[in-house]
């Protein structure tokens, strides 16, 4: 069966975040121009990501049908279109010696990605000339797309983005969409929150305009942001002094100086674990690849490639041939994995008890876990991905030795959180692990391992490995590990692969993305081993109090999402 080559792309740009969306085959108006016009109603697409399964169910449809890609808050994209030969030399003047964003070449002219920035919308004929924007309540094509005649849109060598994330909209430019009045159906609005020259300097800063610094995310976002700055080669001085500085004007409230410069550290940490070589590179690849693959499937997940150094990849493929680990079929540029395979006699297994384990609302009612089982937690952000791991430590910790790894929080953060529970702090026993590296090799294998959380980074194929490398790693123990994930999805970024090594895959969801107050449900998307009723698919819903204690409001069953569907904005 060919492959669908418009199915396999949508499905990468949704696993970084992309809200596709199916476009019409190339169709001509009256005047002769392409009809770029969705295949179903969009404006849910604004507010959610599409399931995988919606992507599969348009995109088999007919191999004719294109991508759109929704610009605004929730790709975090916004672009600009240059349609014609001035504006698209009016526009480079204004851009940066040396920026890199992720560019298109389209029928007629170049789309150029950024990051969205807040307070632009739609903007068209930007002063007079073909010079549009497309932002919030927009959408824009993207390749491999067609047009009319053959024509068709793709990424200018070196800037695709499924390898060079987007750039912050450039000054020059903010100025140009801030003060163009010649536009025409102009829907950009200016956050009067916002002075002109506080988003300028903001631009200019680096930092982000999605970021939120208020209580409950600032904690995120300042180690995002030094993350960002560490990757940018900022000497480390200059970071300190710069996110003290954020720490205590934009942070509300201020933030602790100890916390920030942890945040510091573990950036640092992160940033030394991130500059492998490419031989490293492509054997992580292999950890999480099976059967074959070609060339250019590697070239798309080693990012650091470039064409100077590929002779770099073939080499390392040269030698991995040479140890046996792969081999190399008739067919160019593609390899197969080798299987090892192992046997035993039926006779020799032994069958282990399963262990007692206290599970989120009861559901080891349903469920058995074994020695060495990974246990794997997806939740959006603030869905309580951490009150869940607490809540499971509370329960087990006077049955097995309990270890809690913080990827963000140190132990003063969580001791104060625990304050808030209606359970006296003193009757709290557990391990805080600060700082955690994100190595297998630290984690305990007869012990119970709690990990809040695993970050997929620039490079999500990786989380696969470190999966495998956290399971691999337990004996008598366990891993119960909390991971990000998208609204209305049923994996964690890194996608399907994810699921591989779990025993149990739990997804935590808010009701209402708009309003947590109207509480969480968590669904069981995997559930190897169980005894009696199958509990794959099962839902519950409970509210989350103080930050930490559960109220349990519908128990483990079959068919909550549809009980509550009217309650999901």
């Amino acid at each position: 069966m060919p492959k669908n080559i418009m199915l396999e792309t949508a499905l990468e740009y949704l696993l970084l975040g992309c809200s596709v969306i199916p476009v019409i085959p190339p169709t001509k108006d009256d005047d002769g121009k392409d009809v770029k016009k969705p295949m179903v109603p969009w404006t849910e697409y604004q507010t959610r990501l599409p399931t995988e399964v919606e992507v599969n169910g348009w995109f088999q449809q007919n191999p004719r049908i294109r991508i759109g890609i929704v610009t605004g808050v929730l790709s975090n994209l916004m672009v600009v279109d240059c349609d014609t030969d001035q504006a698209h030399n009016k526009f480079q003047a204004l851009l940066p010696e040396g920026l890199i964003t992720p560019t298109t070449k389209s029928p007629h002219g170049w789309h150029y990605y950024f990051t969205h920035h807040a307070g632009i919308r739609n903007l068209t004929k930007i002063d007079g000339m073909g010079l549009d924007v497309r932002a919030e309540g927009g959408f824009i094509m993207a390749p491999p797309s067609n047009s009319l005649n053959g024509n068709g849109y793709s990424w200018v060598d070196g800037q695709n983005l499924l390898h060079v994330p987007p750039a912050c909209l450039p000054d020059a430019v903010l100025d140009l969409l801030l003060s163009s009045t010649n536009s025409i159906n102009s829907t950009a609005y200016i956050n009067t929150s916002f002075s002109r020259a506080g988003e300028r300097a903001r631009v200019a800063s680096g930092v982000p305009n999605n970021l939120d610094f208020s209580k409950g995310t600032r904690d995120h976002s300042l180690f995002h942001l030094a993350n960002c700055l560490v990757k940018g080669n900022m000497p480390q001085e200059e970071i300190e002094y710069f996110l003290m500085l954020v720490a205590q004007t934009l942070c509300n409230p201020p933030m602790d100086e100890k916390v920030a410069l942890e945040k510091i550290k573990s950036a640092l940490q992160r940033d030394v674990r991130r500059k492998g070589s490419i031989a490293q590179d492509v054997r992580d690849f292999l950890e999480v690849t099976t059967g074959k693959f070609r060339v250019t499937d590697l070239e798309r997940a080693v990012t650091t490639v470039t064409k100077g150094n590929n002779k770099a990849i073939l080499m390392s493929l040269s030698r991995l041939c040479k140890e046996g680990i792969i081999e190399r079929l008739q067919e160019p540029g593609t390899y197969r994995m080798v299987e090892k395979i192992e046997s035993v006699n039926i006779r020799d297994v032994v069958e282990e008890d399963p262990q007692e384990i206290w599970l989120p609302f009861g559901l080891d009612r349903y469920v058995d876990v074994y020695p060495g089982n990974l246990i794997i937690i997806a939740g959006v952000t603030n869905a309580g991905k951490s009150a869940v791991i607490l809540n499971m430590i509370r329960k087990n910790m006077d049955r097995r030795k309990c270890w809690y790894f913080s990827t963000e929080m140190n132990a003063e953060t969580i001791r104060k959180r625990l304050k808030k529970s209606k359970h006296d702090l003193s009757s709290w026993n557990f391990e805080i692990i600060e700082n955690w590296d994100q190595s297998a090799q630290t984690m305990k294998p007869d012990d119970l391992n709690f990990c809040d959380w695993i970050d997929p980074g620039e490079e999500p194929f990786r989380v696969v490995a470190k999966l495998s490398e956290i399971q691999a790693r337990m004996r008598k123990g366990m891993a119960i590990v909390a991971m990000q994930k998208n609204l209305n999805t049923e994996s964690a970024i890194g996608g399907q692969q994810t699921k591989s090594k779990a025993a149990i895959y739990l997804t935590v969801d808010p009701v209402d993305i708009n309003d947590f107050t109207r509480g969480h449900k968590m669904k069981v998307v995997k559930a190897k081993a169980f005894d009696g009723e199958n509990p794959n698919g099962f839902e519950c819903r409970f509210k989350i109090i103080n930050g930490i204690d559960f109220f349990e409001m519908e128990p483990w069953g079959p068919g909550i999402d549809e009980k509550y569907r009217g309650l999901v904005g």
